[in-house]
Order: structure tokens, then sequence, then C-alpha cells
């Protein structure tokens, strides 16, 4: 994945426009490239978050957790069509409502075993969920 992000990096500075003028998205691609090298334990405190929506920050978190930990496409049985296309229509609140729901499932199914003990990616996505959200820009929230 990185490699293909630094291609398109390459192919969009070479091809099209200098890619710096690209601002927040470009922003994004640049932090989300070392975000996926580093530790789950050090993403909480990583400047790296300011730069990523924090819907794509706890989506990328759902491949670092267990399987019983669904995200809102397969909790909702939809396709990646129609879950790309709700997640193009709604803002990081909404996205972040979707993702909460996926959460308090996941604690049920542990709870429901007995178990106390969660995989380490549920406090940490509770954790940047409630307060990037809370900091997301407004054209974020929209």
């Amino acid at each position: 994945m990185a490699r293909d992000m630094a291609e398109l990096e390459l192919a969009v500075g070479q091809n099209l426009f200098p890619v710096e003028q690209l601002g927040a998205p470009y922003r994004a691609l640049r932090a989300f490239r070392p975000l996926i090298f580093l530790e789950t334990s050090q993403l909480g405190a990583s400047p790296l978050l300011q730069d990523l929506p924090p819907s794509v920050i706890l989506h990328h978190l759902y491949s670092r957790g267990p399987e019983e930990l669904q995200s809102p496409l397969q909790r909702n049985k939809l396709t990646p069509m129609q879950y790309s296309l709700w997640l193009a229509s709604h803002g990081e609140d909404q996205i972040w409502k979707g993702i909460k729901a996926t959460l308090d499932d996941y604690a049920a199914k542990v709870r429901s075993r007995g178990d106390k003990e969660f995989s380490p990616v549920y406090p940490l996505m509770l954790q940047l969920g409630s307060s990037l959200t809370e900091n997301a820009p407004a054209s974020q929230k929209q």
C-alpha cells in the first residue's frame, strides 16, 4: 500500500501539477503512509493524526483489530460501492456514529463470552473517535 501511495504521488506530480498544490488531500496522503507503519500503541500520540480525517484513521484501525470487530460495511451488509457512497454523503459525526455502533457490538460480544479484556484497538478507537470528531474542522463534520 505504501508503494502504491508513493507511485500515485509521483504520477500526479509528474503528469498533472505539483502535489503541494493539492492542500489537505495531499497532506492526508503524506500522513497516512508513515501511519500504517506505526505500532498500534504509537498511534494515539502521533502528530500525523492531525492531517487525516477521523474516519480514515478509524477505518484503518479495523485492519488492526480482531475479526469479531466488524466494520460498518460488514455490520450493515453493504457492498463496498454502497458504503463508499454512504461515506461520501455523510460527515464525520455520522460516520463516527456508525463506527461507534460496531464498537458497541464488539464490546457486547466480548462481555457475553465473559471476557474482560478487549483488543488494544478497541479503547484506542473509542478515544480517537470521540476526541477526533470533537476536534475535527467544521468542513469535515458536515
